[in-house]
């Protein structure tokens, strides 16, 4: 079978001016365009009228088609002549529409939403509706949220009237291989199209138009680039939880107990040796103490034998209890560590002193003497190689702050949209 080529047709295309800016209007569809959008001006006119009759005056326009008007092409095997375009959005986005005109085949739609083209086929049959689902020709196709799509620019004819600003309610339905049916709505009428996805690179090749990189939405982009970091995060934190399973875990290389008096002297006292044999030890002090709305002040020193050179920390350990309005509550930290991070290689002594205080939660008349306050152990113990988890939690921030922070805002525009 031959393919149904244009040259056939009977009328040829009209050639008119536009009453609004005096420019060249050329009808192709003769006897079957109902509306002209002037391509100079934007002024929609009646094509039935042959003066054309303004139906809405525009002050601007500009040819944005991809595919220029007049232009013909094959598609599946029928040769299509590029009469209309149309710059629609709704739904979170926009698109573009081109509409192909053959006088015995009709009228498609080329849609292009900046990642595939779609070719529309009107329909001249209403599929069968049952709740969601629409079944046409045994596809069934389920719907999804409908929305309202305006006409953002036109140039060309039409066979509908058609202007900037008009709106139309829309329903899509996904089907099989990637189809899918439009439902579009307004006062006046209904109208179905099927739309079937084109491979890569047909349209261009049938029109001889350049090929262009996919005009992809700021939200698709952002989708790429929140996993390609995620990807990059994951691979981060799986190192470094690698690089910590194989560091050598920490040694308890002393452990011992320091006496305090509440409210009374302070206790010192060296305890050792020490020894760090490598070149550079993380080392954790460690003072705990079993007490109640009291506080044990700690200061520790780490102190190099053969230098002498000291390495200083402090730390409270302390817990408080009581009742308010809002009833119980407890506050403090009983069992304080500090942490130095790289003592050099050596053998130390460590210092501590420590000092020990009672929460005055009475009136000093009524408390009880200092020295009826039993003496508080506090044991202390020395950790080498120690592992630094403020250090580690740190880490894992820094390294998921990008993507968390990506996600979100993909999340945000997605949700708005």
């Amino acid at each position: 079978m031959a393919p149904a080529r244009l040259g056939g047709m009977n009328d040829s295309p009209r050639a008119l001016s536009c009453p609004n800016c005096g420019a060249p209007i050329v009808v192709r569809a003769v006897g079957n365009t109902v509306t002209v959008v002037c391509g100079n001006c934007g002024s929609s006119l009646d094509a039935t009228d042959p003066d054309l009759t303004i139906l809405k005056q525009s002050i601007a326009a500009g040819a944005r088609s991809r595919i220029p008007l007049g232009t013909r092409g094959f598609l599946a095997g029928i040769e299509w002549e590029a009469i209309g375009f149309l710059e629609r959005s709704g739904g979170g986005g926009s698109w573009q529409e081109t509409l192909l005109f053959n006088p015995w085949e009709g009228y498609r739609f080329l849609v292009d939403d900046g990642e595939t083209w779609r070719l529309g086929t009107p329909l001249d049959r209403l599929p069968t509706e049952a709740g969601a689902i629409a079944t046409l020709g045994g596809d069934r196709f389920t719907r999804t949220e409908g929305y309202q799509a305006q006409v953002d620019f036109v140039v060309g004819e039409f066979y509908w009237r058609v202007a900037v600003g008009e709106t139309v309610d829309v329903c899509d339905y996904e089907g099989p291989r990637e189809a899918s049916l439009s439902r579009e709505a307004n006062a006046a009428e209904v109208a179905w199209t099927r739309l079937e996805p084109q491979a890569d690179g047909v349209v261009e090749s049938a029109f001889g138009i350049a090929p262009v990189a996919p005009q992809r939405s700021a939200g698709l982009d952002d989708a790429r680039a929140p996993t390609f970091n995620t990807i990059v995060a994951g691979i981060a934190t799986f190192l470094l939880l690698a690089v910590l399973m194989l560091a050598p875990w920490g040694v308890t290389v002393l452990d011992t107990t320091v006496v305090v008096i509440p409210d009374g002297p302070a206790a010192a006292a060296k305890f050792g040796p020490v020894a760090l044999d490598r070149r550079r030890s993380g080392v954790a002090v460690r003072g705990s103490a079993d007490l109640e709305n009291a506080w044990v002040e700690l200061d520790f020193a780490l102190v190099n034998r053969a230098t002498q050179e000291r390495y200083e920390a402090s730390a409270t350990a302390e817990h408080y209890r009581g009742r308010d309005s809002d009833g119980e509550w407890t506050e403090g930290d009983r069992r304080p560590d500090v942490t130095f991070a790289a003592l050099p290689r050596g053998s130390y002594d460590l210092v501590v002193e420590a000092t020990a205080h009672v929460w005055p939660a009475r009136q000093s008349w009524e408390q009880p003497a200092a020295a009826s306050e039993p003496p508080i152990p506090v044991p202390v113990t020395v950790t080498r190689n120690a592992t630094f988890w403020g250090v580690l939690w740190l880490a894992l921030i820094v390294i998921w702050a990008i993507p968390m922070t990506q996600w979100f805002f993909w999340y945000q525009r997605n949700n708005d949209e």
